[in-house]
């Protein structure tokens, strides 16, 4: 059967671009060509052209199967690339029955960033391997290569433009509902884990630029039934014998002007002042007690060094115009001219005056209880 040869479409590619087979238009051009140039006598170009057909199906499936595997290269690629936070506009709520025995780490709800962490031994090594279940954990495991300023397992931020809210960054709460549990309202640690490093259990960083800005770094505020057991600030170490706390409270130079201000011990009127108590250990491991307080007058304070089971002992002079031995009011004053009935100590018997412009048999006064007498000799 002869057949004409038509032109080729020039909008149709002889030679698929993709897989380098020729496509099914191309090759019943060559064919036609090969017919009327002497092919072989009675060709059937309908069995041909089914096998042009086939051949072109083969090669479009081929092409889908390279564009669904690119398209898939894409989808494996957009993974790796950083990703923004998730972001939330309605209320989530994710619930979990949670493990409360001491075999495993129980952490339903686990954000990490970075490599994989070990949450147990992580905590397993700073908590005499005990467990732990969390409602909510968040870590960040940061790379030796990393040159971001800050990792954060867990932050929170708040920004208040309001004068009737609360801004909180941060906010615990923890609610004993039991005798003898025991309840933190948090509790953090950090360790060197045996290197050289500088290491912080908490820094507080206050920024006031404005001058009415009340400013308080650490305000603990307490609400007690009794407070016999309650301590404001306690120091100590968790195991005796391998080290200790170089200073326990250190004020930096030029910090304040006002190292440590105590208020008296109750707010009412004629009320003393709160006791600052030393302590010491006696051959017998006793605690023996020494204090400093400011003791109220009717128009001032004097100040007082008690020691319950010693003395008050000066290891360098002192420079005062009176100082009041004892709690029966026996005083020693200092100043010139002889004492008089204004003299601080005079109605009180045994109270001295020491008088600096004095001479022999004028330096040194005692009180009578009634009376200056002054001490021949001295």
């Amino acid at each position: 059967m002869t057949v004409a040869t038509p032109p080729p479409n020039v909008l149709v590619p002889i030679v698929d671009p993709d897989t380098g087979v020729l496509t099914q238009a191309g090759l019943r051009f060559f064919l036609s060509l090969w017919s009327r140039s002497g092919g072989a006598p009675g060709i059937d170009l309908t069995a041909i052209q089914a096998q042009a057909a086939a051949a072109q199906a083969t090669a479009v499936a081929a092409a889908a199967g390279v564009s669904t595997e690119a398209t898939a290269r894409a989808a494996a690629d957009a993974l790796l690339a950083p990703k923004d936070s998730p972001s939330f506009t309605t209320a989530a709520t994710a619930t979990a029955p949670g493990v409360f025995t001491n075999t495993l780490m129980n952490q339903p709800f686990v954000a990490t960033v970075g490599a994989t962490l070990d949450y147990t031994g992580a905590y397993g090594a700073l908590q005499a391997y005990n467990t732990a279940t969390s409602g909510l954990v968040g870590g960040v495991n940061i790379p030796s290569n990393s040159t971001v300023w800050g990792g954060f397992g867990v932050a929170g931020f708040a920004e208040n433009p309001s004068t009737a809210t609360n801004a909180v960054g941060g906010y615990f709460q923890a609610r004993a509902k039991v005798a003898g549990s025991k309840t933190w309202g948090s509790n953090s640690i950090v360790t060197d884990g045996g290197f050289s490093a500088t290491v912080q259990g908490v820094e507080i960083d206050l920024l006031a630029a404005n001058a009415a800005t009340l400013a308080v770094g650490v305000n603990v505020t307490g609400a007690f039934g009794s407070s016999d057991l309650a301590n404001g600030t306690a120091i100590s170490v968790a195991v005796t014998g391998t080290g200790r706390w170089n200073v326990g409270y250190y004020s930096h130079d030029g910090a304040t002007p006002n190292g440590m201000i105590l208020g008296a011990s109750s707010s009412a009127a004629n009320s003393d002042g709160q006791y600052i108590q030393l302590q010491a250990l006696d051959n017998t491991a006793t605690h023996r007690l020494c204090t400093i307080r400011a003791v109220h007058t009717s128009a001032g304070a004097d100040l007082h060094l008690g020691a319950v089971t010693g003395n008050v002992i000066s290891d360098v002079p002192l420079q005062a115009t009176k100082f009041l031995a004892g709690s029966g009011g026996t005083t020693i004053s200092s100043g010139t001219g002889a004492p008089t009935s204004s003299t601080p100590g005079y109605a009180v018997g045994g109270s001295m005056f020491l008088r600096t412009d004095g001479g022999t048999g004028s330096r040194l006064y005692v009180s009578s209880g009634s009376a200056w007498a002054a001490v021949a000799g001295v």
